[in-house]
Parts: C-alpha cells; structure tokens; sequence
C-alpha cells in the first residue's frame, strides 16, 4: 500500500522476491501471486512439486524428506511455520499445484532470472531450469535469463 511504501521508505515500483533452494521455490509460487513489476530471481530452487511427483514411499525416502523439510521448517519461527511431516504430505496430495513448472503462465509478465550450478540436484539444478525458463517463454514471456554456474 503506499501507506507502507511511505512508512518503510521503498519504491513499490522496485521489488524483486529473491530465494535459494527452498526459498527460490517460495519465490516462484509467491511471484505469480505479486505484481506484474515484481521481479523474481532464484538460485538452484528447488521443486518440492516435481520431486513429489519423482519420490518413492520407501521408509528411507520418506525419512530423508522429512528431515529436509525440517531443516526448512519450524514451528516456532522458521521459514514456514508448519509441521514438517504435515506439509510434505500436503504436497504430496497434490503434486502438481506445488510443482514451479506449472506456475510458468503465471510468469509471462515479469522479469525472472533462474541460476543454478551443474553440482545442483536434478530437482533444483539448470536442468529444472531450463525446463521452467522454456515453460515461461511457450506461454509467452520474454523476460527470462537462465544462467548456469560451473
């Protein structure tokens, strides 16, 4: 609002959402949600939707998630503010609304700049990238820069 612009001493017309990895993911789903001038850029960001949609149920899989997503969960003051457990299971109902990749219509508009590093996973690396950046350029966005790190 321009009440907060003011009181905070921003220009609203120069925002960007940023995040790495777990917070590129937040940035993603959150940016179509902003304004179109909102730009967005991510380092490695990791698709919690499509590595839903790539996971086994073996117990040691299932073990390994929870305890990533309570490195980027908590309760009392983390990131999110949700139970681990909760959330992964959340997401793993509904795999595809939580996947970046089909947020790629909601982009079109904005400025976005997706790095990554070839040591990246697969489900955060310039692959995922790549894939996203393409999404964004089919529905018809021009704003895209994808850069990969050796």
């Amino acid at each position: 609002t321009p009440e907060n612009a003011a009181e905070h001493h921003f220009d609203p017309n120069r925002v960007a959402v940023i995040g790495h990895s777990f917070g590129g993911w937040l940035a993603l789903l959150s940016a179509a949600r902003q304004a179109p001038n909102v730009c967005v850029a991510v380092m490695a960001a990791w698709n919690v939707g499509w590595l839903a949609q790539h996971h086994e149920e073996k117990p040691a899989d299932w073990a390994a998630l929870i305890a990533d997503f309570r490195d980027v969960t908590d309760p009392a003051g983390g990131p999110l503010r949700t139970d681990a457990e909760a959330l992964l299971r959340e997401v793993i109902a509904a795999p595809a609304e939580w996947d970046y990749l089909s947020q790629a219509p909601a982009l079109v508009d904005r400025p976005l700049l997706l790095v990554a590093a070839t040591q990246d996973t697969a489900d955060a690396g310039p692959a995922m990238h790549d894939q996203l950046a393409a999404a964004v350029r089919t529905a018809g966005g021009a704003m895209v820069r994808s850069v990969t790190l050796k």
